[in-house]
Parts: structure tokens; C-alpha cells; sequence
């Protein structure tokens, strides 16, 4: 059985974080999905991955731009079926061992970053890892604890970073 795993909305990195009370009417949905109702999130060091931009529909290793830069996705694909949970209208689906790698550095570090999963359809439970790089992808860390997903609703796991400098994620 493939074990698969989807990410939506997949990390909101912080630096300096200021809040400021949101309009609304104004308010960016995907954002609004992505942040608590009440407030909208903004600093020169913010950063919002959504998967909207690009296009990936196989599995096979490759790179995709997305509106942040260009990310790796290998067992990894941008899903858009009814059985992608996704804010939005797409989702990263990662299979088997599969890994999504930023391969761009964030200027200024991070403070937290929070990531959206939940199962694809009907799969079995599956567990993920967030990974960091202070060194443009040579060497990795894990952050935090092994993540498991069991639901099919998309749930928020929140890590903290709080690196400065350049960083680089990766989900394994």
C-alpha cells in the first residue's frame, strides 16, 4: 500500500513578526486560511509557500517554480484531485519516501514555521519530518518531533526555528 501524505499551505516562515488587526473585507483568503482570523502577519522576513503557481503531475524527482522559488519535489507531485486536502487548489502529495526541498536560502532566518497535512483519501496513517539547512542544502537538521498524519482534515503543526542568517527547509 503507498502511503501518501499532503501539504497545504506548506510553511509560514517568521522572522520579525509584528501583528496588525485585518480588514476583513480585505483580507487574503489563503492568508486569512493560513493565520489566525483576527490577525494578518507581515515582516519583511515572511515568507508563504501555497503551491498555487506551479505545475508538477508526476512523481519522478524534478524542480518546480513556485512564487517563492524553485522547489524539489521528488516522490512528489502538485495535486489537484478531490482527494487532496488544500486551502487553495493544490496540494503537495509526497508518496513513499518522498522529500520536498526548498532550493532557494531564506534571508534573515526564521522564527516558526507552520505546515497543513493531512492524508490522502483513504491512505493509512503516514509520518513526515521538517528538516533545516543554514548552509545552502550541504548539511540538514531535523526540527522538532516526527510528525504523524492520520486525519484526512488538514491540521497545523507549528515548529520553531528561531535560526538567523540563511535557511532552507525540506520535508521528508
Amino acid at each position: 500500500m503507498t502511503l501518501t501524505l499532503l501539504f497545504s499551505f506548506f510553511v509560514g516562515f517568521s522572522a520579525c513578526e509584528k501583528d496588525i488587526p485585518a480588514n476583513p473585507k480585505n483580507k487574503n483568503l489563503e492568508v486569512a486560511t493560513a493565520m489566525a482570523q483576527d490577525t494578518f502577519h507581515t515582516a519583511t522576513g515572511y515568507l508563504l509557500e501555497n503551491f498555487e503557481s506551479g505545475t508538477k503531475t508526476s512523481y519522478a524527482g524534478a524542480s518546480v517554480t513556485l512564487s517563492t522559488g524553485s522547489w524539489y519535489l521528488n516522490d512528489a507531485l502538485l495535486g489537484t484531485s478531490t482527494s487532496d486536502r488544500k486551502n487553495g487548489t493544490k496540494s503537495v502529495r509526497i508518496v513513499n519516501t518522498g522529500k520536498v526541498t526548498m532550493q532557494f536560502n531564506k534571508a534573515n532566518g526564521a522564527a516558526t514555521v507552520e505546515v497543513y497535512h493531512a492524508k490522502y483519501g483513504s491512505d493509512g496513517t503516514s509520518t513526515w519530518e521538517l528538516w533545516v539547512s543554514t548552509n545552502s542544502g550541504s548539511t540538514w537538521s531535523k526540527v522538532g518531533s516526527t510528525v504523524t498524519t492520520s486525519s484526512t482534515t488538514l491540521s497545523k503543526v507549528t515548529f520553531t526555528v528561531n535560526l538567523t542568517g540563511n535557511v532552507r527547509f525540506e520535508i521528508r
